[in-house]
């Protein structure tokens, strides 16, 4: 008859091989069983969509921030830019307005839709251009600053180019007159 001691490297060798083999099988079951009703991955991926690519000219651009000095704003009375772009990539560009900067903006619109911090989303397609309307309203206690520096940010989750991945900013400067 054996000591008991002598026998426990047996019930370890059994349950390390054991678990060895069970961890084996479940591999093999979770990789190869259903796999004959999956896409081929290769067909897949020539259907992915090429991603847009939003371009802007004849502004002045500093990584993802657009200055525009817009000289003078007159008190109470509505004042607007517009900034034109155009996707140049073949995927649709989505933009939502994440922030702006004061309550004086009263508007901001693409391509004639009005914007809502954090709530719409707008989608042009590859090759299409839109115009991005900018208003602020500059109040009788914003005279004394004399200059006003108003802001818009904007989310483009899908446009790949590295200055967008912090999204779009807008910054407007004006001198508040009377």
């Amino acid at each position: 008859m054996q000591k008991p001691e002598s026998r426990y490297w047996q019930y370890w060798l059994a349950l390390v091989v054991g678990t060895i083999g069970i961890s084996a099988g479940v591999t093999w079951l979770s990789m190869n069983v259903g796999a004959q009703g999956m896409p081929n991955v290769i067909e897949a991926s020539s259907q992915i969509a090429e991603p847009p690519r939003t371009v802007f000219e004849g502004v002045r651009m500093i990584g993802n921030t657009i200055e525009i000095d817009h000289g003078q704003s007159q008190v109470d009375k509505d004042n607007a830019v517009e900034i034109p772009f155009r996707n140049e990539g073949k995927g649709k560009l989505r933009i939502q307005l994440t922030e702006t900067s004061c309550k004086c903006v009263h508007e901001i619109q693409i391509n004639g839709q009005a914007m809502k911090v954090g709530e719409t989303w707008v989608e042009i397609p590859g090759g299409q251009s839109g115009v991005i309307r900018f208003g602020w309203h500059p109040k009788q206690e914003q005279l004394s600053a004399g200059t006003l520096r108003l802001s818009a940010t904007f989310a483009l989750p899908n446009d790949p180019q590295p200055h967008f991945s912090n999204g779009l900013r807008l910054e407007i400067t004006t001198r508040v007159v009377p």
